[in-house]
């Protein structure tokens, strides 16, 4: 009939490529139309809290909504 050597691992290259072009022009689509930005028309003050771990100091700063 036919020889389908190959078919198989074609056929996966094939499809890994088709999903890396969507996620590609979803990653396009989010970095340029998704606006991650917080607009508010009240000043935002962070609670401060200092996290020590192995004798490091780190600040972390915690928003919360009014």
């Amino acid at each position: 009939m036919g020889n389908f050597d190959g078919l198989i691992p074609s056929l996966i290259i094939f499809g890994a490529m088709i999903v890396a072009v969507i996620w590609g022009c979803w990653e396009l689509v989010d970095l340029f139309f998704i606006d991650d930005a917080i607009r508010t028309t009240e000043p935002i003050i962070p609670e401060i809290e200092l996290v020590v771990k192995e004798n490091v100091v780190d600040t972390l700063y915690v928003y919360r909504k009014p």
